[in-house]
């Protein structure tokens, strides 16, 4: 279905026209929607829906629930239409599904029409909420093996993983080693010599992102400009 709307959400006269070459034969300002037909029933839903226009939203998180508030123009009392992914379904809160043909998406499998111009989904946060940082049981294990990792970095190994000639790649050896800071602060403290020791890597590192021409910083992505009144890579 192709609709042309104007600006207000009225369907445009019988004098606006498609030419052959897909053009319309005189100048339009409004909107122009185009829909995909999968099954007979679907042309009066999206018939139904046409004239809402969705033109912005807003998101507001909390613990557990995540709340889309659409907004949009032309007929404002018309309810939006949307298609919801199957992980969105799960979550929705008191949804108006549509009887539109679901819809198989490239990835994630089929999606369904919604109705609203409000969703609400929400997932039960009891059972994260008693977890910690990591497992109990898993402690005794990992702490011996950071620490071997920790030896590994320190003997220059560090190197090989931050300084990786591209910032992708670098940002990527930041999370490993990050990772493993917050692990041994985990078991040893903040103010551990472990803990410290593996902050100064980064503390390194991050400076070759911007006084790269220190001899150890040499695979450090260039190219990048140090703003310190803010105290970031502002560009390339």
């Amino acid at each position: 279905r192709l609709y042309a709307l104007q600006l207000d959400g009225d369907f445009v006269d019988a004098s606006i026209q498609f030419r052959a070459d897909g053009r319309m034969n005189q100048v339009f300002t409004g909107w122009l929607r185009l829909a995909e037909v999968q099954a007979e029933g679907d042309r009066e839903v999206l018939d139904a829906h046409a004239t809402a226009v969705l033109v912005d939203w807003d998101l507001d998180v909390e613990a557990g629930l995540v709340k889309y508030s659409f907004r949009k123009n032309g007929h404002v009392d018309t309810p939006l239409l949307h298609f919801a992914y199957a992980h969105h379904q799960k979550l929705l809160v008191q949804e108006e599904m549509s009887t539109l043909q679901p819809m198989l998406a490239p990835t994630k499998g089929q999606m369904a029409g919604v109705i609203g111009d409000t969703w609400l989904m929400q997932i039960d946060m009891s059972k994260v909420n008693q977890l910690g940082f990591l497992l109990p049981a898993r402690a005794d294990d990992l702490a011996p093996l950071a620490l071997e990792q920790l030896a590994e970095f320190l003997e220059d190994g560090w190197r090989q993983t931050i300084l990786r000639g591209s910032y992708y790649f670098s940002g990527k050896g930041f999370q490993k080693i990050g990772s493993l800071c917050l692990l041994l602060e985990d078991f040893y403290g903040t103010n551990h010599r472990y803990t410290e020791l593996c902050s100064d890597i980064l503390v390194k590192g991050f400076r070759c992102f911007y006084i790269p021409g220190e001899p150890d910083c040499s695979g450090a992505p260039i190219g990048s400009y140090y703003e310190s009144e803010w105290g970031g890579i502002a560009s390339k």
